[in-house]
């Protein structure tokens, strides 16, 4: 295949997931300067057409464990995201409805093939949470 650079303007872009219906890319930066994460609209082409969102978690990784770094995406098109504190969960469009707070920095998620289950890592430890 084509290798293609489509963003240059993260300095540490890190988690990368897709919308279900795969028009939508959403790339987390694992830098504690610009601690976000971003979506972007893709065209037909997979390319990206433009930025739809970006949720700035900058501020809290001063007094929070951890950087945005892996990320899972549901069926329904929720984001899973590692933060600062935790795991964060957002909405499509951006939207945080809740962190899931830990003692350490999250570092990987992603869930079990039928969505019952949560996986989770950080340094010491491999966590598993059965979802409601």
């Amino acid at each position: 295949g084509e290798l293609s650079l489509l963003i240059q303007d993260l300095r540490r872009p890190n988690g990368i997931g897709l919308s279900p219906d795969g028009q939508t890319l959403y790339v987390a930066n694992s830098d504690v300067e610009e601690a976000i994460i971003r979506a972007y609209a893709l065209d037909q082409n997979h390319q990206i057409e433009s930025e739809l969102w970006t949720l700035d978690l900058t501020d809290r990784t001063a007094d929070l464990p951890g950087l945005p770094d892996g990320l899972e995406v549901t069926r329904d098109g929720q984001i899973f995201a590692t933060g600062p504190g935790g795991l964060w969960v957002i909405t499509p469009e951006g939207t945080p409805l809740v962190r899931l707070s830990t003692n350490y920095a999250v570092s990987n998620v992603e869930l079990d093939t039928k969505e019952e289950y949560l996986y989770m890592t950080s340094d010491p430890y491999l966590v598993r949470v059965k979802l409601p």
